[in-house]
């Protein structure tokens, strides 16, 4: 406890001074007019040197023989930059010299073997301990020297313990653990899904392909076969964009992306709307199920119009269709998610195979049926028409 508190703390009328004790007080650098105000207004201070020189038991005893004489409890303040800061970095007062972790341990047997009336711990600075904008968490110089985005560390050397792999069959356990662990947070969810089926869960969210069948005819209805240019283009910014979430991602992997990163990068506030924004967005994105079952499955089987003759979205009865469609589906997805994981995934990855072959042999029909040469994507939809 810093001198100032300590001072203070002499003056609580139920706390005698001559009960007060101090053990550790400034590490090897212990401050001298400290220790001197604490002892002239009648406490015990026990310095590391004194520590020392006594032995951790000798100093315990002395510590409980002066807190316990004549005092109905005990009340026990850890302040953790009494480690030495080579153990506790994460602190206010990173103190060289204190003491090991071992002799602290030892003296809080030693203290706690007689029932206290509570224990704090104080001196912790989170914002120092839970640091994560990097990956250099096993360095134990990464509290104080973050890694530069696209750094690497050198591999081990041949022969060194840490090239033997290790297997964490514990699925709360693990590298993902030790991140979260870094800023607070405790591993809760089971990773038991592979890579195919992360993949697919991915591919079918994001809905590339869904997209582009969407929008085919209108970017060909303004710009003719030329449009295809805008693919390209479109792919590197959205390339972009994903550099930028996968950084974010290494740096927080916590759900709730977008709310987690902005808190984080930008403040409460900004976070709050962003995560909001995000929200109204996946409202809006099953809204449009409706509406894009809609535009297709009619127009492949005249049996999927339940509702009235007109399959148009802009009518009344294939608006209503639309909205018995997606919720149709919408009621599938959520049965198959209450499932378990696993059916979903299996569900989930033999849809996007489907899709994915379906696309494949799609390509090598419409290469091998061409009817214009490839120089059809450099023209416009005039220079087509004439």
């Amino acid at each position: 406890m810093h001198t100032t508190p300590w001072f203070h703390a002499t003056d609580i009328p139920n706390v005698p001074p001559q009960n007060l004790v101090q053990i550790g007080i400034g590490g090897w650098q212990a401050p001298r007019p400290g220790v001197r105000v604490g002892r002239e207004r009648g406490t015990t201070i026990m310095t590391v040197t004194d520590c020392v020189e006594m032995g951790v038991e000798a100093a315990a005893q002395r510590a409980l023989q002066v807190a316990w004489d004549g005092t109905d409890a005990v009340w026990l303040s850890f302040d953790v930059d009494c480690l030495d800061a080579a153990f506790v970095p994460g602190t206010g007062w990173p103190e060289p010299g204190g003491f090991l972790p071992r002799e602290v341990l030892r003296f809080i047997q030693l203290v706690a073997a007689r029932p206290l009336a509570g224990i704090e711990v104080v001196e912790c600075s989170p914002a120092l301990r839970q640091r994560r904008d990097h990956r250099a968490h096993r360095d134990p110089g990464h509290l104080r020297h973050p890694r530069l985005p696209g750094a690497r560390r050198s591999p081990p050397a041949k022969g060194s313990a840490m090239t033997t792999q290790v297997r964490n069959t514990d699925p709360t356990g693990g590298p993902d653990a030790d991140d979260l662990r870094s800023i607070g947070y405790r591993q809760e969810l089971h990773r038991r899904l592979g890579a195919f089926s992360s993949f697919a869960a991915g591919f079918s969210f994001v809905s590339i392909l869904t997209t582009v069948f969407q929008l085919f005819a209108l970017g060909h209805s303004f710009g003719g076969p030329a449009f295809f240019w805008t693919w390209p283009l479109v792919f590197a910014g959205q390339l972009c964009v994903a550099l930028v979430f996968a950084e974010l991602a290494v740096s927080w992997p916590l759900a709730g992306c977008i709310y987690q990163w902005s808190r984080r990068l930008a403040g409460e506030t900004v976070g709050w709307f962003a995560g909001w924004a995000m929200l109204v967005g996946y409202i809006v994105s099953v809204a449009a199920i409706g509406i894009a079952l809609q535009a297709v499955l009619p127009a492949v089987w005249s049996g999927f119009q339940v509702i009235g003759t007109d399959p148009s979205i802009t009518s009344a009865s294939g608006a209503a269709n639309g909205i018995l469609l997606g919720s149709v589906l919408i009621a599938l997805a959520t049965v198959i998610s209450a499932v378990g994981v696993r059916f979903m995934a299996l569900i989930n990855g033999i849809g996007v195979t489907c899709e994915l072959v379906g696309v494949v042999l799609l390509l090598v029909l419409l290469f091998s049926h061409a009817h214009r040469a490839p120089s059809v994507v450099t023209k416009t939809l005039q220079r087509v028409r004439s």
